[in-house]
Order: C-alpha cells, then structure tokens, then sequence
C-alpha cells in the first residue's frame, strides 16, 4: 500500500466531493481506524478503488468508507466562512475485486476493485460522485482522448514528501501530464503494462505517493456547461522515490465494461 501528493497545492473545500478515504481496522479487537487508501465516489452505494487497497497487510481489514472530508485534523471542515456538513462514515458491505488480478505484493495488472456501501451515501455540496466515462458520452469526449502530453489531476491525502512520511492536513492535488506508455514500461522492465494502464508524469517534483493509493486521476471535460470532471484513472503504483519520474495508473476507460457488470441495479 506504499505506493503513490508531491508538488501539489491545497484543494479548495469540496473541489473534488467524489474522493473518499478507506479506513482500516488494524487489530479485530480494537476498534480505532486507520486511512491508509483513497477511492471515487461513482454513485450512492459504489466507490472504485484499487485492487492492491483490499490486499490484508498485517492484519488489517478494510471496513469504512468516509465520504465528504477535507481537513484531517479538524472537527468541522470549514473556509471562508463556509462549512460542510459532517463526514459520512459507511461500513463496507461488500468488496469486489477484478478477477484477473495479478498484483499480489508487486502490483501488475487489473489493479481496479469495487466497494459496495452499506448504506447509500448522502447528497450534498460536499459529496458528489464523479462522473465516469461510458456510453455514448466516450464518443463525445474522442478529443480528450488521454494522449501525450494530455493534462491531467490527481488528488490525495498522500505523503507530500519524496523524502519524509509528512502526511498533510488538507486534501492535496497536482496537474501532470499523460506520457507514452513506453516511458513506464522502461522504468518498469519486470512489469506487465499495457493499454489498460496510463502513464503519467515526467518527473519535477510532481506525483502521486504513498498514501494517494486508489485515488483519481481525473479531468474536466466540456460537454455541457460548466465543465464536469470525468475518471479516467486510479492511482495504482510508482518509483519508490515519488517525484523523479513517471507512475502508473489504471486505465478506467479499459474496465468500463466490468464496472457496469458488477454493480447491482441501483434503488
């Protein structure tokens, strides 16, 4: 779960309302959670995550879903004068892994998993599922197409450091830029790493970390005004050093088909 904001600025409160954090409980007999993973809201009872999230490391177990936070170390998200309402924690119900997986402790392919709430999230400025890119609407998104060069976002409560566990206070996010994925395939020899993954990010300083894990790699896209953010990708792993070069990322364009197979018919 180590691997991949570094570089990044602050997000404004409810800038991305889809991101959730994943709470872990470490020991059976102990209560208290711990956030070790990010996922995307996509409607009220799903969040997609990375596979490698649902692995078990040392006994962990994950449990909770929080919904609509921002600041970590406040009691009320508030700016401006302006605050959110209070954080939806949703137990987990069920844990839906892509079947092909083939992670394990060195992540490779299908690194793409669901959760299925145990109760529907609520609605409001702060929590808004991010939109997916399916149907017709990839049709009309063609010019976006994420090639070369393409600008993209990552958000996350990951380590802001390349050198220092320094966990941040305030939910981050950079822009980086869509490589040709031959350049991850150099950085990564022993690695299957094909057209459903993306690469992204030249080095500068800028990059997902550890902790940013199962986060989205997100755009805004013009199709109806104002401009909606579309899920294109899932944080999934890097260079151990963040920053210094480009990482990969699950290609959600690649598994839309199993997204809609396996969530139930919605209320």
């Amino acid at each position: 779960m180590s691997d991949r904001i570094i570089g990044g600025k602050e997000a404004t409160l409810g800038q991305f309302p889809w991101i959730a954090r994943l709470g872990y409980q470490i020991k059976k007999n102990k209560p208290k959670i711990f956030y070790l993973c990010a996922g995307s809201l996509i409607n009220r009872w799903y969040v997609v995550t990375a596979n490698h999230c649902f692995l078990d490391l040392l006994g962990d177990t994950l449990k909770q879903v929080r919904l609509g936070e921002n600041f970590l170390k406040e009691q009320s998200d508030c700016e401006n004068e302006i605050c959110a309402p209070p954080v939806q924690d949703i137990d987990v119900q069920r844990l839906i892994r892509f079947e092909e997986y083939e992670g394990e402790r060195s992540i490779t392919y299908g690194d793409i998993g669901l959760i299925k709430l145990a109760r529907p999230a609520e609605f409001h400025d702060f929590v808004i599922p991010i939109c997916l890119p399916r149907g017709d609407v990839v049709n009309r998104i063609n010019d976006y197409h994420l090639t070369h060069g393409t600008s993209v976002e990552v958000a996350g409560w990951g380590t802001t450091t390349a050198e220092v566990n320094r966990i941040p206070n305030k939910l981050m996010y950079v822009h980086m830029p869509v490589v040709n994925l031959n350049v991850c395939k150099k950085n990564f020899p022993n690695n299957q790493i094909d057209e459903s993954q993306i690469c992204v990010g030249i080095g500068e300083g800028k990059d997902s970390c550890v902790g940013d894990s199962g986060g989205p790699l997100m755009k805004p896209i013009v199709l109806d005004a104002p401009p909606k953010y579309f899920l294109f990708g899932i944080v999934s792993y890097g260079m151990k050093w963040c920053g210094v070069s480009a990482a990969i990322y699950t290609n959600v364009t690649h598994y839309m088909n199993w997204i809609l197979d396996h969530m139930e018919p919605l209320d």
